[in-house]
């Protein structure tokens, strides 16, 4: 929108050569600003004025004098900035109000990728050596450590008071904890209890962090204490080994031996039991097949011991049929003795492997 024309000046002055003509504009409210003209006629764009834009029209005329009219023209770059303030605020990203302002509007903020990923590595290496020095520790100084439940608190709040940020890294740190809480119940049954309630919300955490079978065979362990050590309750075999048996992954910080033998019981009895299920379930199996396999068997082997063929050209003999029947019915008969002492003659860890099957 433009205003009505207003003539600022009107000049009837020329400089010595005829060529400047120099102009200085003062407006209330504004920035002021000077104006060379040389051998120009036409349209001039003063600076940025608070009230907007100022513009400029030079005529010449026949008698060399010049008419200066100014214009104002609202195009205020006060309600430019505001409406980048605005976009920002609504969410458009950076790279349009950098084309609108024809520049990179905050250049020191700038970072490369590189630079985050080599930060992102280094918090990374940190977090883990954090969590080195403090398992070396426990390991080494295990015994001093589980000597008296102050010392255990000492390295608890340690670990739990270290600045982690990885999520991986943390449930690890996590599971120590719960690992040292685990072993101290046996060392101080006093506290066993507490120890237990603390161990399994540690652990719990570690779980939330990274959902690692590691921290599940802990959790095991774990579950594996109730009823002794003055923890009360029932022991869940079934519940124990799944959470044992939880996933596919392999043991990285413990060895494996170690929860084996933390559920031994657990695991010997849930065998015994499973052995017996599966031999009753055999020795059913077996006898019920060979109640009706067996007599059909000997009938026809029977048969065929008493049955004299007859002689001649064209007579009819069963002799063929006989030893067919007795074949079939023999190698049937003969499957289910297979199949029955394979299963008496299985061994410990053969029941044991399976038995632990059927909870993965």
């Amino acid at each position: 929108m433009l205003y009505p024309k207003i003539e600022i000046a009107n000049f009837t002055w020329k400089d010595r050569d005829n060529v400047t003509l120099i102009l200085f504009v003062h407006v209330p409210g504004a920035c002021s600003a000077y104006l060379y003209i040389t051998y120009s006629v036409g349209i001039l764009f003063l600076h940025s004025l608070p009230q907007g834009v100022w513009r400029c029209l030079i005529l010449v005329s026949s008698r060399t004098s010049l008419t200066l009219s100014l214009y104002m023209l609202l195009a205020c770059f006060g309600g430019l900035g505001r409406a980048v303030r605005n976009t920002k605020s609504m969410g458009i990203s950076n790279k349009f109000t950098k084309g609108v302002l024809g520049g990179n509007t905050q250049p020191g903020m700038k970072k490369t990728i590189g630079s985050l990923t080599g930060a992102a590595t280094n918090s990374l290496e940190k977090d883990q050596a954090i969590f080195d020095d403090c398992w070396e520790q426990y390991i080494t100084h295990k015994s001093e450590i589980l000597s008296s439940p102050e010392q255990i608190d000492l390295f608890i709040q340690m670990v739990l008071h270290t600045q982690i940020t990885n999520s991986g890294i943390k449930a690890k740190s996590l599971f120590l904890t719960a690992l040292c809480l685990y072993e101290a119940i046996n060392r101080q049954s006093q506290n066993g209890l507490s120890y237990y309630s603390q161990a399994c919300d540690l652990i719990n955490q570690a779980i939330r962090y990274s959902d690692e079978s590691e921290y599940h065979k802990l959790h095991a362990l774990l579950m594996a204490k109730v009823g002794s050590n003055s923890i009360s309750g029932t022991k869940d075999y079934d519940e124990i080994l799944k959470e044992f048996c939880y996933g596919q992954g392999t043991s990285s910080l413990m060895p494996d031996s170690f929860y084996t033998n933390g559920l031994n019981d657990v695991i010997k009895i849930k065998t015994n039991a499973y052995k017996q299920s599966k031999l009753s379930e055999e020795i059913r199996h077996f006898a019920l097949n060979s109640l009706w396999n067996l007599p059909i068997l000997l009938y026809l082997i029977y048969k065929y011991h008493i049955y004299v063929p007859p002689t001649g050209w064209f007579s009819f003999t069963w002799t063929p049929f006989y030893w067919l029947g007795i074949g079939i019915f023999g190698l049937i008969y003969l499957g289910y003795i297979r199949r029955f002492f394979r299963q008496m003659s299985k061994g410990d860890n053969i029941w044991k492997k399976e038995m632990l099957d059927q909870y993965k």
